[in-house]
C-alpha cells in the first residue's frame, strides 16, 4: 500500500434508493472500498457502510464542502474511483467538476445496471470505465487502472 495516495471513493448516496441497482451496488462498496486500501487511504471509507442515514442529518452545505476538501486531497494526491451503476446528479458532479481540475477517475459500472450515460462514457475526463460482472473483474480493472497511472512498474 501506498500511504501517500489518496483514493475518493464516490457512490449514490440519495439516488433512487429503491431501485434494484442501488440496492445490488450496496452489496459491493464494501468489498470496493477494502480491496482499494491496498493502493492507498480511501478518504469516504464510511460511504462502505449500508446505513449512511447520518448524511441525512447534516445539512447539505456541510455534506458538500466535506466531500469537496476530501476531492480536493486527492487531486493533489490521488485519484477518484467512481461506482456508476446506479445513477446519481453528485457523482457526475464529481466526476464533472473534479475531472475538470485533473483528478484522475476510475468509473466501475455493472453489467446488470441500465446503460451508463453517454455523459458519462463520452467524457474526456474519465480515464477509464470498468464494466463488471463479478466483484473480481472490478478487482482486476482497478488493478489496471492503478498499475497505469500510479504504480507502473508492478499492480
Amino acid at each position: 500500500m501506498n500511504d501517500g495516495l489518496k483514493i475518493y471513493y464516490g457512490r449514490s448516496i440519495r439516488g433512487n434508493s429503491q431501485s434494484k441497482e442501488y440496492q445490488e451496488a450496496l452489496l459491493r462498496h464494501d468489498k470496493l472500498i477494502d480491496y482499494l486500501k491496498k493502493y492507498g487511504k480511501v478518504l469516504t471509507e464510511h460511504f462502505a457502510n449500508k446505513d449512511i442515514s447520518s448524511e441525512d442529518r447534516m445539512p447539505d452545505k456541510e455534506i458538500h464542502d466535506r466531500d469537496a476538501n476530501w476531492l480536493d486531497e486527492a487531486l493533489e494526491e490521488g485519484c477518484g474511483v467512481f461506482e456508476v451503476s446506479a445513477a446519481s446528479h453528485g457523482v457526475g458532479y464529481e466526476i464533472g467538476r473534479w475531472g475538470d481540475r485533473g483528478l484522475k477517475i476510475l468509473c466501475l459500472y455493472h453489467k446488470s445496471a441500465p446503460k451508463l450515460s453517454a455523459m458519462i462514457v463520452g467524457s474526456d475526463v474519465v480515464d477509464s470505465i470498468v464494466e463488471y460482472k463479478t466483484i473480481e473483474d472490478a478487482y482486476k480493472g482497478i488493478d489496471v487502472f492503478m498499475s497505469e497511472h500510479f504504480f507502473k512498474e508492478s499492480a
